[in-house]
């Protein structure tokens, strides 16, 4: 590919102008140093013909695909990337994109524009589900814990009036957000799940650095139908360590429970409700 004869050249940007995929250019010799083979030659910074922003391209270095718009113009289906919603905004109307002022929201927004085009990102709120980076949304104080807050099927209906439902999905928010979302998308890719908040910025990092390497070298993401059959081992488990709790245990007569069975029994419980809705693919 010979990338500067794709792109417009620009007259040698301010470094204000040169966006995240750009590199510093190599290091001139010390003075009276003999010249390195191919080191004296800077290449030119490059104004990008699919997204506007300008590169610096180097002959040793694909820069330039690692823009999402260069690579949807050439083929590539992009990613959905959901950004989930942050406590911090301004206290005004903006568009979605710019009302939330948190760290870890600015730093998911960043590395989801490493992964796709700002018309394949969403916001997923908890007051209004998803959100446009363009739609103009007021400051709210709701959060998943909320009374009226999006349901897992309020979400479900919002994605599939859309029509993305069938998307491939990647998921940048916390643990609640990243439930709530992976219960419409199971096999959405969730690169910080499990993870500290540290080490989820160095992730998010990574993923602005080299998003194709870093989204490569994730776990797979188990089949609903792997995520049933291993609910449906936790239910088993705990139904039978009840069961022999209820067999053996003096204090567990006539109805009445201690306290390790009624723990045993909510277990069991809950473990049952889970497999049940993912039985009948509510999760």
């Amino acid at each position: 590919m010979n990338a500067p004869a794709q792109l417009g050249l620009w007259a040698d940007p301010a470094p204000a102008q040169l966006d995240m995929f750009d590199t510093a250019p190599p290091a001139a010799p010390a003075a009276g140093g003999a010249p390195a083979a191919e080191s004296l030659e800077i290449p030119p910074a490059v104004s990008c013909t699919s997204c506007g922003l300008v590169h610096r391209i180097y002959a040793d270095s694909p820069l330039i695909e690692s823009c999402p718009a260069w690579r949807a113009e050439h083929g590539e289906v992009l990613p959905l990337v959901i950004v989930g919603c942050g406590r911090g905004k301004l206290d005004h109307p903006a568009p979605a994109g710019e009302l939330y002022t948190g760290q870890q929201f600015r730093a998911c927004m960043t590395a989801a524009r490493a992964l796709t085009t700002p018309d394949r990102i969403r916001i997923l709120s908890a007051a209004h589900g998803l959100l446009d980076l363009d739609e103009v949304t007021a400051p709210y104080d709701v959060t998943l814990a909320s009374v009226g807050a999006v349901t897992p099927y309020q979400l479900r209906a919002d994605a599939e009036r859309s029509g993305l439902l069938e998307e491939p999905v990647i998921l940048l928010a916390g643990a609640a957000y990243t439930h709530l979302a992976r219960s419409v998308w199971p096999a959405a890719q969730t690169p910080l799940a499990g993870l500290a908040i540290g080490k989820q910025r160095a992730r998010l990092a990574a993923l602005r650095k080299a998003p194709a390497a870093e989204l490569a070298a994730l776990a797979p993401v188990p089949t609903p139908e792997q995520r049933r059959d291993r609910q449906r081992d936790i239910w088993t488990a705990a139904a039978n360590a009840d069961r022999d709790h209820r067999k053996f245990c003096l204090r567990c007569v006539d109805g009445k429970r201690c306290r390790e069975g009624r723990q045993l029994e909510a277990d069991r419980s809950a473990a049952a409700t889970l497999l049940g809705a993912m039985m009948r693919g509510e999760l």
